[in-house]
């Protein structure tokens, strides 16, 4: 993995009806977290998972 000054967590959520949409975490350093959530309904869930770095 290349070194960034910031990582976020990106996810591609779908709901019941599998319409699939995008949420973004915070930008966060090296040792610290980003987090993310769909919804809190339990009909949506996370398909993927991935991480943005910037610079």
């Amino acid at each position: 993995m290349a070194r960034a000054d910031t990582f976020r967590v990106q996810l591609t959520c779908i709901n019941s009806r599998g319409s699939q949409y995008t949420v973004l975490g915070p930008k966060k350093k090296n040792n610290e977290t980003s987090s993310a959530v769909c919804s809190s309904d339990p009909n949506v869930g996370v398909l993927y998972v991935s991480v943005i770095q910037s610079a």
